[in-house]
């Protein structure tokens, strides 16, 4: 439970600065909206804590089906994979999309944080 918690908390801050990072890289004036970084980071964080909780058990159960055998070889590619169709989910659960029309800005504004905290996730999880 411990290196869960661990985990699941390094995710859900790395999530919120990635986020930041790529909003303030892409909108110029983003600072003027929300105001300083650090406000945005406990708001992501706050509002990013159920989806990257869900997104950490998910990752949990998959690290514990994987950790025996194939850890290594598979573990990696995995977890992106996990990542990026998490993302796919819930960008066709919000935005009544289908899973074709997704583009690559869309991608990097909402599919990166979550593929690098999947990613980060298992990372830390095999230590």
């Amino acid at each position: 439970m411990k290196k869960f918690s661990i985990s699941y908390l390094i995710c859900l801050l790395f999530f919120s600065i990635i986020v930041n990072v790529l909003q303030y890289t892409s909108v110029p004036n983003y600072a003027d909206s929300w105001g300083p970084i650090w406000v945005s980071i406990i708001m992501l964080s706050i509002l990013g804590s159920i989806p990257v909780f869900i997104g950490c058990l998910i990752g949990e159960f998959c690290y514990r089906k994987i950790k025996g055998s194939h850890e290594l070889k598979i573990g990696i590619p995995l977890f992106i994979v996990l990542g990026i169709s998490y993302n796919h989910f819930f960008f066709m659960l919000f935005n009544d999309r289908y899973f074709l029309s997704f583009n690559l800005e869309a991608f990097l504004e909402t599919g990166l944080p979550i593929t690098l905290s999947s990613l980060l996730f298992y990372l830390i999880r095999r230590r």
